[in-house]
């Protein structure tokens, strides 16, 4: 029980800070733009206790998930200079946008000082199983694999998910360097591993992981962040054309949950998919879908190209439209959630 509770209870920290940030790069950019802010608010529900200082209202909620900013001036039509609406286009662009990018650069950094301090796992192959396509291709033990099809990769985690994309049998084609030379390989997978659900090449790689300087970290963590980024868009992309099923969705129930096993683990897993969240936070947000910041991008964006602003009303009738479907989707995933963990088949299904 007490395990339980310990889990939940970091999980919401977890999302809490992830939330935060996002709210955060919303408020220090309006204030710096000089856009009027009503109310930064921390936590979700009623008040618990409220100051004001600056001109700004904080106040500390009941249920410390995450928070909130309220802009004056940015659901209403007032004619003040410091209101929202009465903003530059690129000054309210900023504003929204510095809330997905807030979450992309807290992860950047995370990252970053993961690198330093821990370090990650290289792409080097550990073993090759005796009749794998690996082994059959030419792959050898204590290879480093440089690419996979194509695109270059400087940790395990990123050749692993690379090589897995592959579940149609189709060929791989990896780049390794051995002994100073840097040669070809394809591999065409063998077998269905039923665990990942995914096929595979018959090869593992060494978990030891190295640890890497100042500047080499910010440039792995850029190509990092990068890459995960590609891979997020994709599923996303996957959606819409059919190839990605929302079955494989968790919901905010299942978040929570793989939350809290992942802190099971250990504090370095926990940051690992601290970043992950964060990342998906901020490019989910980029969505151009009504009541998401990228929604209220697109707004702004057309507004700047007809030259004038389109009404409140209007707008404010597509967000609250946006985010009842938002709501039923979130009810869809958390009963997929709840229906996996009752199944007992977790949440990566």
């Amino acid at each position: 029980m007490f395990q339980t509770i310990w889990s939940i209870l970091v999980a919401i920290l977890v999302i809490g800070v992830i939330v935060m940030v996002h709210e955060l790069g919303h408020f220090l950019t309006a204030r710096r733009l000089g856009i009027r802010v009503r109310e930064f608010g921390i936590g979700m529900g009623p008040k618990l206790k409220k100051w004001e200082r600056s001109g700004v209202i904080y106040s500390l909620r009941l249920f410390p998930v995450g928070g909130f900013v309220n802009f004056y001036g940015e659901d209403e039509d007032i004619d003040d200079p410091e209101a929202f609406n009465r903003q530059k286009p690129w000054k309210r662009f900023l504003t929204i946008f510095a809330g997905p990018a807030a979450n992309i650069l807290f992860a950047f950094v995370v990252t970053i000082c993961l690198l330093m301090a821990v370090g990650e796992a290289v792409p080097r192959i550990q073993t090759v199983a005796p009749g794998s396509a690996a082994m059959a291709a030419g792959v050898e033990q204590g290879d480093q694999v440089t690419g996979v099809n194509g695109q270059r990769v400087n940790f395990a985690a990123e050749a692993y998910m690379l090589i897995t994309e592959n579940n149609k049998n189709e060929t791989v084609t990896l780049e390794v360097r051995r002994g100073g030379e840097t040669k070809t390989y394809d591999a065409l997978p063998y077998a269905w591993d039923d665990q990942q659900q995914n096929r595979v090449i018959g090869i593992t790689f060494d978990p030891t992981p190295q640890t890497f300087g100042f500047f080499q970290s910010i440039a792995l963590s850029f190509s990092w962040i990068v890459f995960v980024i590609k891979e997020m868009l994709a599923v996303i992309g996957g959606l819409f054309t059919g190839a990605q099923s929302t079955q494989a969705l968790v919901g905010p129930v299942g978040t929570i949950s793989l939350i809290g096993q992942t802190a099971q683990i250990g504090l370095y897993s926990l940051l690992q998919l601290t970043v992950l969240i964060s990342i998906n936070l901020g490019i989910v947000n980029l969505i151009p879908f009504p009541a998401l910041d990228g929604s209220r991008l697109v707004f702004t964006a057309v507004e700047k190209i007809r030259g004038k602003p389109i009404s409140p009303e209007k707008e404010g009738l597509v967000h609250f439209v946006g985010l009842i479907v938002l709501l039923a989707l979130m009810l869809l995933f958390t009963y997929q959630d709840i229906v996996r963990i009752i199944g007992g088949k977790g949440v990566g299904g």
